[in-house]
């Protein structure tokens, strides 16, 4: 699924998140009270991952943009987990539009940790891993 530009695009969300982000702000938290949602923002995923459908390639995006309206721009604007995504560099905003490998390309982090893990190996926790090491540590967890 694609999320398209509208006539009152202000910018784009460029991310390196693999799975799709739904950016949602609450109503303050009040004693006995229920917080109700104030705002929602869909950020696209699909960075790192191959595409399948109609879409389906060998060629695995490292960026994937998208378009922002005023209206999502505000909730953005107050939203900490957003701000926690552009702060550990999984996701930038910017008012121009440009290809999304480019825009992320020593701007972001290469993958989130939900990418996934390839023979070149990724790092996480800090730790280097491979594939190779995976398949191994699970046959170890195995027996």
């Amino acid at each position: 699924m694609e999320k398209k530009a509208s006539g009152n695009t202000v910018g784009y969300v460029y991310s390196t998140a693999s799975n799709d982000q739904m950016i949602t702000n609450y109503t303050e938290r009040k004693e006995g009270q229920v917080q109700s949602i104030t705002g929602q923002v869909l950020i696209m995923g699909g960075a790192n991952v191959m595409a399948h459908g109609a879409k389906a390639a060998m060629i695995t995006p490292l960026g994937v943009a998208t378009p922002i309206n005023k209206e999502e721009k505000a909730i953005l604007d107050a939203s900490d987990s957003f701000k926690k995504f552009v702060a550990d560099k999984y996701m930038t905003f910017s008012e121009k539009k440009e290809d999304a490998d480019k825009a992320v390309r020593g701007v972001l982090e290469d993958k989130d940790e939900s990418a996934p893990v390839t023979e070149a190996g990724s790092t996480r926790g800090g730790k280097k891993q491979t594939k190779q090491k995976n398949i191994v540590d699970a046959q170890k967890a195995d027996k």
